[in-house]
């Protein structure tokens, strides 16, 4: 008897740690998933035309989602063209000096009234379908990997100059 306890509860003791294990690694890959949609992001503002001479560029993540501490990380102490870099977390639809606005799944519902506000604001999302929602920049997987679709005529309307060079790298173009 005394052995067959001890049999359990090492099984017992397997099954949980190949649990923890697994939670432990998809845990490490939404983590890589949030920092490199941030990498990217930071990207993707290379590759837009900002006027004014070395006002700040302001970052914004919209809503819950834990991508804001990759961001804030991956521009710390960064430039872009001349430009310094902030983040900021934004819990309303107001997005104020935002000039990023990464827009998140937790505004799903929201997603008209938050795009209405953001006039002149480079719009990112991973949330589905929201370049043909009027977003501009839309992260998407496809075949498993990291790719983004670009609402061209959506940031043209807001009067965001995106680079060729990021048009050739997007998935698609709408």
């Amino acid at each position: 008897m005394r052995f067959i306890l001890m049999n359990f509860f090492t099984k017992m003791k397997m099954e949980l740690f190949l649990l923890c294990l697994l939670l432990s690694n998809n845990s490490a890959l939404a983590n890589s998933d949030y920092a490199t949609k941030a990498h990217q992001i930071y990207q993707f503002a290379q590759y837009i035309e900002w006027h004014g001479e070395n006002d700040t560029l302001t970052f914004c993540v919209v809503g819950d989602n834990p991508i804001g501490n990759s961001l804030s990380q991956v521009i710390a102490n960064k430039k872009i063209n001349g430009h310094p870099l902030e983040f900021k977390q934004v819990t309303g639809n107001q997005l104020g000096n935002c000039d990023i606005a990464f827009i998140s799944d937790s505004k799903r519902g929201e997603l008209g009234q938050v795009l209405h506000s953001t006039h002149h604001r480079l719009t990112v999302s991973d949330i589905p379908d929201f370049a043909e929602k009027g977003g501009m920049i839309e992260f998407t997987k496809v075949e498993g990997k990291l790719r983004f679709v670009i609402n061209r005529n959506a940031a043209v309307r807001a009067g965001i100059k995106i680079s060729s060079q990021l048009l050739k790298l997007a998935h698609k173009i709408l």
